[in-house]
């Protein structure tokens, strides 16, 4: 009986050893892209939790700041809190960068809008685009997304075009550094 004992508690402590990954997301778009993501590559020794339809980046910002306490309480130092939110037309957008920055949280910041990303997926993307734009042009682009019935991302379509997508993001990146 000592022994089953001492084996759970050995199992137990070392699940609390893993590392503990918290993404915060503006809307729901981003949560269940990510979240199914998660889902399908299961990482193994690490847990990766997600918290969406928080709002604007403001809203991002205060719920990871809370979610950060909450985890520095509860786990020491194996954790990580990451946040993603969109450019838009949000007031507060550079003050919630400017505070992410300083809290220290690993930003995914998709300007204008997070499906400009997925529009990456499918082809290159060298113009300007506002927010309604990218959601529309993307609504051509991406079977079943339409920003205002069904705002969600095909994971299939997503993970085909995951490469490409890295690809067509990182010069689109090398493009702006160079203007």
């Amino acid at each position: 009986m000592a022994r089953g004992t001492s084996s759970l508690k050995r199992v137990s402590a070392s699940r609390r050893t893993n590392p503990v990954h918290w993404v915060v997301c503006e809307g729901s778009t981003e949560k269940r892209c990510l979240d199914e993501l998660r889902q399908r590559w299961r990482l193994r020794g690490v847990t990766v939790k997600l918290v969406g339809d928080v709002g604007d980046p403001m809203g991002v910002y205060t719920t990871a700041l809370h979610k950060a306490k909450e985890l520095k309480r509860e786990h020491g130092g194996r954790w990580t809190v990451h946040v993603v939110f969109d450019r838009d037309d949000h007031e507060n957008f550079d003050e919630a960068v400017r505070l992410c920055r300083r809290a220290g949280f690993s930003m995914g910041v998709s300007v204008p809008c997070f499906e400009l990303w997925a529009i990456l997926l499918h082809h290159d993307q060298g113009a300007d685009l506002s927010a309604s734009e990218a959601q529309q042009l993307l609504s051509k682009r991406h079977r079943g997304y339409d920003h205002k019935h069904y705002p969600y991302l095909d994971v299939q379509l997503v993970l085909a075009g995951l490469d490409d997508a890295h690809r067509r993001g990182s010069e689109v990146v090398e493009r702006l550094r160079a203007t």
